[in-house]
């Protein structure tokens, strides 16, 4: 089982917890989804962005487990959290939060806001994109020169890159 992601960082994952987790043997006739079961609202790094779905020939099965995390070839189970909002929470203790200033979190932020500018003109909803960042960021202020000019979208390489693909690595 080879990772698919392009340089996958796992500084922001916390491996001592990740590999408390049980283990799980894939069967031969079964496979894994590609990497990342999530919404752009998951900050860099979040776990969601490694989960990973296990199928058999007709889709998922009841006996496997229902998302997994693979790493050095390991695949950790994550399936007792089925419910997206239990989903969120099991995997929040497995999350290292880079720093607020870090490219990666600049990136999703970025990108956060460049949604804003496509499909937001209510101010209350920009309390609300401002809220999302506060929910990992506390400390996070509103930009207001990316609400009045919203910033290009830089791409989705934040989510589990440690860094921006230069153009020769980007899958054609």
């Amino acid at each position: 089982m080879a990772e698919t992601r392009l340089n996958p960082d796992w500084s922001t994952i916390n491996l001592k917890r990740l590999k408390a987790l049980p283990r799980y043997r894939l069967p031969r006739t079964y496979s894994l989804s590609e990497p990342g079961h999530c919404c752009e609202v998951e900050p860099p790094g979040h776990p969601s962005y490694y989960l990973r779905s296990v199928y058999g020939k007709r889709g998922l099965i009841d006996k496997a487990p229902r998302r997994v995390i693979l790493h050095e070839g390991v695949l950790y189970i994550v399936e007792k959290y089925q419910a997206f909002a239990d989903l969120t929470k099991g995997l929040a203790p497995l999350w290292l939060p880079l720093a607020i200033d870090h490219p990666r979190t600049v990136a999703w932020m970025q990108s956060i806001y460049a949604y804003l500018g496509r499909y937001i003109f209510d101010e209350s909803r920009v309390w609300e994109v401002v809220g999302l960042v506060r929910r990992y960021y506390p400390e996070h202020e509103l930009i207001l020169e990316w609400v009045e000019n919203p910033p290009k979208c830089p791409g989705r390489w934040w989510q589990s890159a440690s860094r921006r693909p230069w153009p020769k690595e980007c899958p054609a």
